[in-house]
């Protein structure tokens, strides 16, 4: 259905034109948007229009800036509605605190500040990389074909920026970034990624680890690896157990 507002006297303040289910706050404290189901109209708190913009998705303002999508591209707009950083990205996130914001360009992960220079400052906020791939996927750039050959149960990215499919052609497990491009090829029984960014693969019913990029690190020599805690692993061998560093490293 479509929704309007009125004031305490029933004067008009938005026309009946709006979706009920398109209606969102960008800003508490200056404005809020509707969606007449052409574009985003943004009103102060007053009802005033401020400007219309029509992208396909309009994140929020921080800095005054805020992170928009037309068709597969990414940029930023200002708080008049305008181009600030020009849609050539694949993904843009909103800015943290300190004015620094994650963007994929040609499908890269890199930080830039507010002018859209890149800069080696870390992004402050939690980077919620299961919400990334759920915007990747609605805007269609993605690597649609290997995707349908690829069965990914649990697509649980969380802190990790890729996941482990299985492969229907070769029938064994590779990892796959947010766009579903190829990171460790389908080599093996079993891929195990840990927050760390290490990978505990099986590979001949044994198994070893593998690095954020899928280079071999340790080859697979034991029976068993397992998470002990943020810094080491647990391997077991011929009966035995070790303890191993993030690099396969024992620990004496």
């Amino acid at each position: 259905g479509k929704i309007g507002f009125l004031n305490h006297d029933g004067d008009i303040l938005a026309d009946v034109k709006y979706l009920d289910s398109e209606f969102g706050i960008k800003n508490r404290d200056n404005y809020f948007f509707l969606n007449n189901g052409n574009q985003l109209d943004y009103f102060d708190k007053s009802f005033n229009l401020l400007f219309s913009v029509d992208y396909d998705f309009v994140g929020e303002f921080s800095h005054g800036l805020a992170p928009v999508r037309k068709g597969i591209k990414w940029g930023y707009i200002n708080e008049k509605g305008q181009v600030s950083i020009p849609l050539s990205f694949d993904y843009c996130s909103d800015f943290d605190d300190f004015g620094i914001a994650i963007v994929y360009y040609r499908k890269l992960m890199q930080n830039i500040d507010k002018t859209g220079s890149i800069v080696n400052t870390k992004y402050s906020k939690y980077i919620d990389y299961f919400l990334i791939h759920e915007l990747i996927q609605e805007s269609g750039n993605f690597n649609r074909v290997l995707k349908s050959n690829l069965r990914c149960p649990d697509v649980g990215y969380g802190m990790i920026r890729f996941a482990t499919c299985f492969n229907c052609s070769s029938q064994k497990v590779g990892a796959y970034s947010l766009f579903y491009d190829e990171i460790v090829p389908p080599l093996y029984e079993e891929l195990i990624v840990l927050n760390s960014g290490v990978i505990i693969f099986k590979l001949s019913s044994k198994f070893g680890l593998l690095n954020v990029n899928g280079k071999e690190i340790l080859e697979p020599i034991y029976d068993g690896i397992y998470e002990n805690d943020e810094y080491t692993l647990k391997a077991s061998k011929d009966g035995h157990s070790f303890l191993i560093d993030l690099n396969g490293k024992v620990i004496e």
